[in-house]
């Protein structure tokens, strides 16, 4: 519904919710591999988690619609990816480090938390990098870009 009053593309929605369910499978496969149950706590903490790392894809996303012009879309994901993508690469790292610290703890519950608090903002930034430019190429070839 915000694309839809910010950029008159509701169908960008879809688009910002692409590397979501990536990522949101990633973590689970990631959860599975290391042996981490998947009960309430966790669905919490993952839930928290995809949250913070859902303004990623949505930061990428809004970036390269203020970068095309409707012909150049190597030159828009190009700006989008560099000066975006230096800003996430950045805060992708203090919040990874900063709550993956909690990994340390000596309580489980904490460990589990900083762990999949780090996975998941990891496994964000990631696919906000490489699956949200494929999206968004997608989204402009079946003409979701017009301009007015």
């Amino acid at each position: 519904m915000i694309y839809r009053l910010l950029e008159d593309s509701g169908s960008l929605g879809i688009v910002n919710l692409v590397p979501i369910l990536v990522t949101l499978a990633l973590v689970l496969g990631t959860m599975r591999l290391i042996d981490m149950p998947f009960n309430a706590m966790t669905a919490t903490v993952l839930s928290i988690a995809l949250g913070l790392g859902t303004d990623y894809s949505a930061h990428m996303t809004h970036r390269f619609v203020d970068e095309f012009d409707g012909t150049n879309r190597e030159g828009a994901l190009e700006a989008t990816v560099m000066g975006t993508g230096g800003a996430l690469t950045g805060s992708m790292l203090t919040t990874a480090s900063g709550i993956g610290v909690l990994v340390l703890s000596i309580t489980p519950i904490l460990g589990q938390f900083g762990t999949i608090m780090a996975i998941s903002i990891v496994y964000s930034y990631l696919t906000a990098m490489l699956v949200t430019p494929s999206a968004v190429v997608v989204w402009v070839r079946l003409g979701g870009f017009s301009l007015p």
